[in-house]
């Protein structure tokens, strides 16, 4: 699990991740994040790393949705 203190942290853990080989982050909710759901899918996506969301909104900003049963 890995923390960020704000959106600028973003970028620089979804560059440790491509670097770590991680290739998937489940992302929890945050009002911050969602808020900047875009750039954060962008970025991911130049990283190499998949992203999935609980909410629709990141799926339309491109990340994978996971559906809770």
């Amino acid at each position: 699990m890995s923390e960020f203190t704000n959106f600028e942290a973003v970028a620089k853990l979804l560059a440790n991740f491509r670097r770590e080989g991680v290739q998937t982050v489940f992302l929890s909710p945050s009002v911050t994040l969602i808020g900047r759901r875009r750039e954060v899918a962008e970025t991911a996506m130049r990283n190499k790393v998949a992203l999935i969301g609980h909410r629709l909104e990141w799926a339309e900003a491109g990340a994978m949705l996971h559906l809770r049963s």
